[in-house]
């Protein structure tokens, strides 16, 4: 899917440039920084465990999972069809930083994909995208009262590509929009919002 395009551009190639690492699949339901239950949402599609994580840096473990940890009910209610929830060719796990990450598609009637989602749960911090996207910001804003910036890689222009970085109490949420060239039509940046309002939802609150 389109993130393996992602993974060699310069935006995520700057900041994962470091080895893959081992760790046992995070517990599920644990917080970024204190344990805590969380019940987990009807998934039907089986995808396979996440990759490994070490942390040699301080930052926290990657613990929410787009891939167990997003219902198909909030994925069916973004426009996606659950039933192509697959775990991210991008999903790496560093020795400074992880990105945990699941795949989706829009199909048109004629059963192709038109878009293509991916969401990922990563523990590179919001100042840090704010920082390294400075000159390709779309919009910064709110989605209840959480920080979230809509944002494209340095040199693509094009509206059909966006993603968006939404914090929360489980680190930073991206959310990756694209469309298949041909085969549909919108704004990237505008439908990553909506998508981010529905997302939220499955979100915990600390």
């Amino acid at each position: 899917m389109k993130l393996a395009r992602l993974m060699s551009l310069p935006m995520l190639t700057a900041l994962m440039v470091t080895g893959c690492a081992n760790r046992t699949e995070p517990e599920a339901g644990s917080d970024v920084n204190t344990p805590t239950t969380i019940a987990r949402p009807s998934v039907a599609v089986s995808v396979k465990p996440a990759p490994a994580q070490q942390d040699q840096t301080g930052r926290p473990v990657v613990a929410f999972d787009p891939c167990y940890d997003v219902g198909d009910s909030t994925i069916q209610a973004t426009g996606f069809d659950p039933k192509t929830r697959e775990r991210g060719d991008s999903n790496l796990a560093a020795d400074t930083y992880a990105f945990l990450g699941c795949e989706f598609e829009q199909k048109g009637t004629d059963g192709l994909p038109v878009w293509s989602m991916s969401l990922m749960a990563t523990n590179i911090t919001m100042s840090e995208i704010r920082k390294r996207y400075a000159d390709t910001t779309v919009k910064e804003y709110k989605i209840e009262n959480r920080d979230a910036v809509t944002y494209r890689l340095p040199g693509d222009s094009y509206i059909s590509n966006c993603f968006l970085a939404m914090d929360s109490a489980v680190g930073v949420i991206n959310i990756h929009l694209d469309i298949y060239a041909g085969r549909a039509s919108g704004d990237a940046c505008d439908r990553a919002r909506s998508v981010g309002e529905i997302i939220q939802k499955d979100l915990p609150t600390s």
